[in-house]
């Protein structure tokens, strides 16, 4: 910067006119009889090239919200299809290609039970093809804006409350786990916080989009889950128990009640009308199931487990994941409570997330019917309850020594996220029985490693024109055998999928025998803190797992299948078969070509029967599939 514009800046911070003032102009120019106007000191008119434009300040919140987005991103979008799906999420994705195959009219089917989510993500099969990255695409970005609703109760939680809550729902393993996944409960808790945050901005306001936001933020998230319900059944005990405080504890009630209805009667029309409207048309598929029928089936699967409470279950089937994976969560949301009941904390948003907060957990604790993603719908409000206690204590000088423990707990919450989401990913059979490393999560059947790679070798050796007879209905082998024809007999098979102990079908060139999925239940009656800590650090459990070991044989061209050398005036011999494997086609023996050795990796957990197997099947589709036929006896 030139030396006179700084003098020039430094004379005007100190109130000086400037050099120019000791060297007035003459007086003869002027007239004697009018002053000099007095006026006060103005900033030197400076151009472009000497002084820059005003610069924007980047605070601690900034740098705060640019890594949580950034973190955000990568931890959700990151290598998707890391992990193979499991038979939930490919049956969900099978729903979703028989949609984008065959159009709506798949979602006529009444068992189907299929709804918008589905419809979106045969949208991304449409645009972007078949994979499990679009499989699990649309989760992923709604836990984005799961994270991103933080933001938007900037207001209501404080500049470091919202960030807190941001940064707790960014490195949640649990949440990060799910919102990698086709699970629609992802999807349905970040609608619910959507809903809440526009609730919350309505609040001084009468935005005619926002309460149209509310309404799609409720249609949306009861259609997509039927376990939303509870939730909305839970919001309206909140209501109740906020109003009986409301009249206890503040004077002129019935005033301020009639004065909120004067004002917002009109709204909570427009918004019930708007919701009302749009759920009937996403839970018929737009006229296309009865609507009566498909809302007393979801209030029945909700509500009738409910008559049997049983508590002690849920604690032994939510507690260890809670405790290993979410103690962040858990520790700051246990000191919220505390400061909520000893009345250090007294702001409506607190009462939310506290009444939010015991209502979900007593609710999910409580249900018979237990889904690990279902987890979301607890820790979600005790993010909430504990973003609201990190918000006051960051007001206090307290926050001095609390921020150094409550970082340490966000650096252990990022190391065990890394570990289940991007180390551990899949089941091992091949590791030794002694250093298995094994997640809570899969208490349900999950897709080994193997599976993957041993579908897609097998489906190279007949290439994408083979048929494919599933003997082993597997919504995990319909999805990675998805390009191969399905048939109804293993007859007419180029690939035939089976238990690996039933009996191998005639004519078989090849074998591949391995590891489907397998699981486990975790006992902690037996834990010690030696043991917790290195399951901690290492995932790794010393236990026996139950797995479903299965056989892909592919067919060899028998004599008949055999082709003749190419000649002009030869016509090729057709075959029972629709389409000759590659295998056929190369081989010019007359006989069947001798089976060959298994290639897979070994297994080292027990072989599951064909009562012990245990896969999700989705629902029957009117497109016929391999693992619709009924399962036939093995022929000798």
């Amino acid at each position: 910067m030139p030396d006179q514009t700084r003098r020039d800046i430094d004379e005007w911070h100190l109130g000086i006119e400037g050099p120019e003032a000791s060297h007035p102009q003459s007086t003869a120019l002027m007239p004697a009889q009018v002053p000099a106007p007095v006026t006060e000191p103005q900033p030197p008119n400076l151009s472009h090239d000497r002084l820059d434009a005003p610069l924007y300040v980047v605070t601690v919140e900034h740098l705060g919200w640019a890594a949580v987005a950034l973190y955000a991103l990568i931890t959700r979008l990151g290598a998707l299809g890391l992990r193979p799906l499991n038979s939930i999420e490919a049956a969900r994705a099978l729903v979703a290609g028989e949609i984008a195959s065959h159009g709506l009219r798949v979602l006529a089917v009444a068992t189907l039970q299929a709804g918008w989510l589905d419809v979106s993500r045969a949208g991304v099969f449409l645009a972007f093809g078949e994979s499990d990255f679009g499989a699990r695409i649309i989760a992923a970005i709604f836990g984005l804006a799961l994270i991103g609703s933080a933001f938007a109760m900037r207001r209501q939680l404080g500049r470091a409350g919202a960030l807190a809550f941001a940064t707790m729902l960014t490195v949640s393993p649990t949440l990060t786990y799910f919102s990698r996944a086709a699970s629609p409960s992802i999807p349905a808790i970040a609608l619910v916080v959507i809903m809440l945050a526009l609730m919350f901005a309505l609040v001084g306001s009468s935005g005619t989009v926002k309460v149209a936001g509310v309404a799609i933020a409720i249609a949306a998230a009861l259609s997509v889950e039927p376990i939303v319900v509870p939730i909305g059944a839970i919001f309206v005990a909140m209501l109740i128990v906020m109003g009986i405080g409301e009249l206890i504890f503040r004077r002129h009630p019935m005033i301020r009640l009639r004065v909120w209805w004067e004002r917002r009667s009109a709204q909570m029309a427009f918004c019930a009308a708007i919701a009302l409207g749009l759920f009937a048309a996403l839970e018929s598929a737009i006229g296309r199931r009865n609507l009566l029928v498909s809302i007393v089936y979801g209030a029945a699967q909700q509500w009738w487990p409910i008559l049997h409470p049983d508590l002690r279950a849920g604690l032994v089937f939510y507690l260890p994941a809670i405790a290993f994976y979410e103690f962040a969560i858990v520790i700051f949301a246990l000191l919220g409570a505390l400061a909520f009941a000893v009345f250090l904390l007294r702001s409506r948003v607190a009462v939310i997330a506290f009444l939010w907060m015991i209502f979900s957990a007593a609710f999910f604790l409580a249900d018979p019917v237990h889904r690990h993603d279902w987890t979301a719908m607890i820790l979600v409000p005790a993010a909430l309850m504990g973003a609201v206690v990190i918000d006051a204590i960051h007001r206090t000088a307290a926050w001095r020594w609390f921020r150094y423990p409550a970082a340490v707990l966000v650096l252990l919450t990022i190391y065990v996220q890394l570990a289940i989401n991007f180390v551990h990913v899949a089941p091992d059979p091949s590791a030794a029985s002694w250093k298995r490393h094994l997640l809570l999560f899969w208490t349900d059947p999950a897709t080994t490693t193997v599976a993957e790679e041993e579908f897609a070798h097998a489906e190279r050796r007949v290439t994408d024109r083979g048929a494919a007879f599933l003997m082993e209905p597997s919504p995990v082998a319909r999805w990675y055998l998805r390009d191969l024809k399905p048939t109804y007999t293993a007859d007419n098979a180029d690939l035939i999928l089976s238990l690996a102990n039933a009996e191998k079908p005639v004519n078989v060139g090849e074998s591949f025998d391995f590891t489907l999925d397998e699981k486990w239940d975790p006992n902690v009656s037996g834990l010690t803190p030696i043991s917790a800590l290195r399951y901690f650090f290492t995932q790794r459990v010393a236990t026996d797992v139950s797995s479903t070991d299965v056989r892909v044989d592919v067919r060899s061209p028998s004599p008949a299948n055999a082709a003749p050398a190419p000649s002009p005036n030869t016509s090729s011999i057709a075959s029972p078969s629709p389409v000759q494997s590659p295998a056929a086609e190369a081989s010019m023996s007359p006989s069947p070509s001798p089976s060959i050795s298994p290639t897979a990796s070994p297994t080292s957990s027990s072989t599951a029967t064909a009562e012990q197997t245990q896969s999700a099947t989705p629902a029957p589709s009117p497109i016929p599939t391999a693992a619709a036929s009924p399962v036939p006896t093995a022929s000798p």
